[in-house]
């Protein structure tokens, strides 16, 4: 469906697609530097900055995963704090991978923040799409967006992804 507007955008943006390539490698290696800083594992650094992200700019979000690191508390909403604080006993328990990431993908809400989650930790690999208000804003400005329209948005980035030759 929304396949056609994607191409076109794929089109015009093609200069500034190596930019958006290194976009989550980039997050991977700031949350990466983080977690060795700190002494916590890296899907904790990136389950935070994800859980923290909703309506931020890339530099708040950083900010206050910093702030949240370094003391554990934060100027974020109540709910926040209370699934950091989860993320951070559960996480630093668990050390299976599989179990951390499991346990950060359930506590995280939302499509968009748990594929943000994905998208740092596995920065090569993923095939989610975290669609975002830059996205919304290149498929169909102003579109409301339900359940069933991120997964039509996120399959048409998935399959004009492949036809060019990008992890969406």
């Amino acid at each position: 469906m929304y396949q056609n507007i994607i191409r076109e955008r794929f089109e015009r943006a093609s200069p500034f697609l190596s930019q958006g390539k290194n976009w989550y490698p980039e997050a991977h290696n700031w949350c990466l530097e983080l977690s060795k800083e700190y002494d916590v594992p890296l899907r904790l650094v990136a389950g935070l900055t994800a859980l923290f992200s909703p309506l931020k700019s890339w530099e708040i979000n950083k900010r206050l995963v910093k702030e949240y690191l370094e003391c554990q508390e934060c100027g974020t909403f109540s709910y926040q704090r209370t699934r950091a604080t989860n993320l951070w006993s559960e996480v630093i328990t668990h050390l299976d991978d599989i179990k951390q990431d499991n346990y950060i993908m359930k506590t995280l809400n939302g499509k968009k923040v748990v594929s943000f989650y994905h998208n740092i930790v596995y920065p090569l690999t993923s095939e989610r799409v975290t669609i975002d208000t830059h996205i919304i804003n290149v498929v169909s400005p102003g579109l409301y967006l339900t359940p069933k329209r991120y997964l039509c948005i996120e399959k048409s980035f998935q399959e004009v992804s492949k036809e060019v030759g990008l992890l969406p």
